[in-house]
């Protein structure tokens, strides 16, 4: 026979103390035995301590069913005193060494007519297990225990019950600011406001700065509103939130009930103006997708799911590709593609970011080294870093040893870091990025401009390359003011010598204005969606080389770039100020056999062209065909170049031209040109060009004159034809031919 669990005497003395009613079974031979009763117990039976376990030993229909029951809360007919009462039972079996006892709470209803279901119970039990202590709300331990039962009764009398759950944003900054003295009175008048507003209903305090409403009624949404307004005048928050949820299944556990709440809650995320949100078809395919993500996550990563797709970004002087970037890419075989927006935040909330991290970039180390085996031409590839990398792990250490690896050159590849980074791990972010920088890694801030700190970050943070959001091509033919954003942006990251990359990029008038700017790199679907690393490979097979830049010239571009062409780029930038450029400006390369190629031309150099009629191509012929102007320009190269500063010469007496040596690669080089009294030189180069081709139709005129008058002496005469005859018979006449003199 099963031996009675024995409490302490300190133990029993305290649960038979209770004031509330308690019983605790033991079960023994398929059958529940009672161990200890409360003196709550005793006093609503009105039976002495030894009468009260012999009678709960004795009624076994109803330990019959509490032992059989699939749920926590039963509601039984029993004899109290005289009379019979409908008593709710809530069942909890726990582990005391080893042993399983079940605990039943007994709170008494009400008189029993027939009906033995549910009914509403509408308050607080005189114990206070279910007490709030601060606000004297219901407590979560009451929800947790008769919540259901209240929901259960409203769907019965035809009522729809809804839960509402409420959060306090700013909590915990406005009890470090005014101290928790403060911040407990705070919550009591919440709770009062509760109170006030949902009379009719149950409102509990449920965790912390977490209010639970439990309502049937209709207009909870200007209630909701209202709260709101008491908040936001009254005390220095960010306001409330809410999560509800519509009750109609009452086999729903209440704690279901509370989850979905809780997920609608979420799904209103940061936006403050974001007051509510209904549980609905979409927070349900979220959060499925959610739970998803995170039984699945590890199987996607061993079995190479998530992959990185890459995105070519294109060096604007050149038009040619000059890197990628490498973003996750969840190919799921039974979902199909998950969108990063279904992953990357749950698995940044659940801090397992950091290993998608380290595998795209192990995969993207291993394509790297099998294209240089593989003698594959290929450019950098910049890699994501979520804030997240610098909580969990030393991300540079992990990085690092990847890289080592596959014996990949730090210049291969580039950090990305989101901008909301910086202020959420400033202090792990800054340690990170020092080793880094000291590795020679790059380090590019990504969505530049999407957050609400972008200028001061620049002061405070070391970034070689600024990826400007794509937001600020949005509208950007009916919205002048992002084409002046967009300036001002390149031209401060030029005078901070930071590199520049615009996302988004999907039509032709934004990349030539962008290309105009100086904005270094575009990326976007005008050149190209991300494409998986076979199409990738595939595409620079069909391409061929000319369609890439070399990666040992990334340096020579790069430098290049650091050129602002939004201002005179022959004086010192801290010496100018920021004063956008009027004068016509010049990009000019160098190449062997003293060739000389126009990369870029400024918007007052390409008017002053097209004042008369010629365009980039035809002012490169010109000059290549020019002797004087070739010679001083080449002269100029040459000494700017040696002597490493800014030279200048006269073309004329109205005109000069100024030339500064920007960088060098093998046998060529690039320079920056200005020219003073630009349109007038154009114009004695038009006249004298006009007059070159005058002279060569004249000469052209005179040789075909030339031509038709040789023909005329060269051509044959006219030829008379002389018959002689002789009238003799059988005499054949003769013919003979003189040509005219």
């Amino acid at each position: 026979m099963t031996k009675l669990y024995q409490f302490s005497k300190a133990n029993r003395e305290s649960y038979e103390r209770i004031n509330f009613a308690l019983a605790v079974f033991q079960e023994v031979e398929g059958k529940l035995v009672p161990i200890l009763v409360s003196d709550g117990l005793c006093r609503l039976y009105q039976l002495s301590r030894e009468d009260l376990l012999i009678h709960l030993r004795d009624i076994s229909y109803i330990t019959t069913n509490m032992l059989t029951a699939q749920q926590k809360l039963l509601t039984c007919r029993i004899k109290l005193a005289e009379s019979y009462q409908t008593v709710l039972l809530h069942l909890n079996w726990q582990d005391f060494s080893g042993q399983d006892l079940l605990f039943v709470d007994y709170l008494n209803i009400g008189n029993d007519e027939v009906d033995t279901q549910p009914v509403k119970i509408d308050y607080i039990p005189s114990n206070e297990q279910y007490e709030d202590n601060l606000t004297g709300l219901l407590n979560g331990d009451y929800l947790t225990r008769f919540g259901k039962d209240y929901l259960v009764s409203k769907l019965r009398i035809g009522d729809q019950p809804r839960v509402i759950l409420f959060n306090v944003i700013g909590m915990h900054g406005y009890n470090e600011h005014f101290g928790y003295l403060a911040g407990d009175r705070f919550l009591t008048k919440i709770s009062k406001q509760l109170l006030n507003l949902f009379p009719a209903g149950l409102v509990i305090r449920y965790n912390d700065d977490r209010f639970v409403v439990l309502s049937t009624d209709t207009d909870y949404i200007a209630k909701i509103k209202q709260l709101q307004k008491f908040v936001l005048r009254n005390y220095s928050v960010g306001g409330i939130k809410a999560g509800i949820y519509y009750y109609t299944n009452a086999q729903e556990s209440i704690k279901s009930a509370i989850d979905k709440a809780r997920k609608a809650l979420q799904y209103t995320g940061d936006d403050l103006t974001q007051l509510y949100h209904v549980f609905d078809e979409s927070v349900r395919e979220k959060y499925v997708n959610r739970d998803y993500v995170l039984t699945h996550f590890q199987e996607a990563l061993d079995k190479r799911w998530i992959k990185p797709y890459y995105q070519m970004e294109i060096r604007s002087l050149t038009g040619q590709v000059c890197g990628y970037e490498a973003l996750a890419r969840w190919i799921d075989p039974k979902e199909g593609i998950l969108s990063p927006a279904v992953f990357i935040g749950v698995l940044e909330d659940t801090h397992l970011i950091n290993r998608l991290d380290l595998s795209i970039i192990d995969q993207v180390c291993e394509m790297l080294s099998s294209c240089y085996k593989r003698g594959i031409s290929i450019q950098p590839v910049s890699v994501n870093l979520s804030r997240v990398d610098f909580q969990v792990c030393d991300i540079f250490a992990e990085v690092d040893a990847i890289r080592r690896k596959h014996k990949i050159p730090t210049s291969y590849l580039k950090i990305e870091i989101l901008e909301s980074t910086l202020t959420t791990v400033p202090d792990q972010l800054r340690a990170a990025m020092d080793k880094f920088h000291a590795a020679g890694y790059q380090i590019w801030m990504d969505d530049f401009g999407s957050g609400y700190s972008s200028l001061n970050n620049l002061k405070d943070f070391d970034f070689d390359l600024l990826k400007i959001d794509m937001i600020f091509l949005k509208n950007f033919k009916t919205n002048s003011r992002s084409h002046i954003i967009l300036r001002e942006i390149v031209d401060m990251a030029k005078h901070l010598g930071i590199h520049t990359l615009c996302e988004g990029v999907e039509t032709k008038e934004q990349a030539d204005f962008l290309r105009a700017i100086g904005c270094d790199r575009l990326q976007g679907f005008y050149f190209s969606k991300p494409l998986p690393q076979e199409e990738m490979l595939a595409l620079i097979e069909k391409n061929g080389l000319d369609h890439y830049e070399p990666q040992e010239m990334n340096d020579y571009y790069d430098t290049i770039g650091e050129t602002n062409i939004l201002v005179n780029p022959m004086v010192s930038h801290i010496s100018q100020g920021i004063k956008h450029l009027e004068m016509p400006l010049a990009l000019i390369e160098r190449r062997p056999g003293d060739q000389l190629v126009y990369y870029f031309t400024n918007f007052a150099y390409k008017d002053e062209l097209t004042r008369r009629q010629l365009d980039q191509e035809e002012w490169q012929e010109i000059v290549n065909n020019s002797t004087f102007y070739k010679k001083l320009l080449l002269s100029l190269m040459h000494r700017s170049k040696k002597a490493k500063a800014v030279v200048n010469g006269m073309l004329d007496e109205r005109s000069s031209i100024e030339v500064r040596h920007l960088a060098s690669y093998q046998d060529q080089d690039m320079y920056v040109c200005s020219i003073n009294n630009f349109g007038h030189y154009l114009d004695k180069t038009r006249r004298r060009e006009d007059e070159k081709t005058r002279r060569r139709e004249d000469e052209k005129t005179r040789r075909r004159e030339d031509e038709k008058t040789r023909s005329k002496k060269s051509a044959p005469g006219p030829v008379l034809i002389f018959y002689l005859l002789n009238f003799y018979s059988n005499h054949q006449p003769a013919r003979f031919s003189v040509e005219a003199a």
